[in-house]
């Protein structure tokens, strides 16, 4: 699935373990392992919130929205990151 994020701007990206991901205007949130090839996190906690940045560190990915509020990623049994 080719990601797009429409009318939405991507604000940040960020890239570790093998995992690229994408977040932005409209609460988007999307990931790729080769940067090409994008899958869109469906069940992201911000709605339409404008999510500000994203980075990794100790085994998660953490976003940050306009008004300070933050969500983190988990990793399940498979290597995938559930938000």
């Amino acid at each position: 699935m080719i990601l797009s994020f429409g009318n939405y701007g991507i604000r940040d990206i960020a890239y570790n373990n093998g995992r690229f991901v994408a977040v932005g205007m409209g609460g988007r949130i999307a990931y790729s392992s080769n940067g090409i090839v994008w899958t869109e996190v469906i069940n992201s906690t911000f709605s339409n919130n404008f999510i500000n940045n994203i980075i990794y560190g100790n085994g998660r990915w953490v976003v940050v929205d306009f008004d300070g509020r933050m969500a983190f990623s988990d990793v399940d049994q498979n290597g995938n990151n559930r938000w």
